[in-house]
C-alpha cells in the first residue's frame, strides 16, 4: 500500500544522524540531560500534487522539529511536514 500526502503536506523520512564522538568537557551535566534540537534535516520522499517541492523529491530539507508529525496507519509510521514549514532544500 502506498501513501500519498495531500493538502500541501510532505512525506519525509528521518535522516540517519552521525553521533559525534563522546568528548569530555569542563561542564558537569545531570545524567538525564538531553540536548534539544530546534531543527532537523529530513529526506523528502514525496510531495502532495501541486506542491512547489515536487521537483525536490529524494532531496534533503531543513524543517523545525516541532512541525514533524508522526502518523500511524496500517501498521506503519509516516512522518509528515507542512509545506510552509520548510526552511530550505539541500540539492545534490
Amino acid at each position: 500500500m502506498q501513501f500519498r500526502p495531500k493538502n500541501k503536506y510532505l512525506l519525509v523520512e528521518m535522516a540517519e544522524e552521525k553521533k559525534p564522538e563522546d568528548k569530555t568537557s569542563g561542564f558537569i551535566l545531570p545524567d538525564d540531560y538531553k540536548k534539544t534540537e530546534t531543527h532537523k534535516v529530513v529526506k523528502l520522499i514525496t510531495a502532495s500534487s501541486g506542491s512547489t517541492f515536487i521537483d525536490a523529491q529524494n532531496s534533503f530539507i531543513l524543517v523545525p522539529v516541532n512541525m514533524i508529525e508522526e502518523v500511524k496507519a496500517f501498521g506503519k509510521s509516516y512522518h509528515l511536514v507542512p509545506e510552509n514549514a520548510v526552511y530550505g532544500v539541500f540539492y545534490r
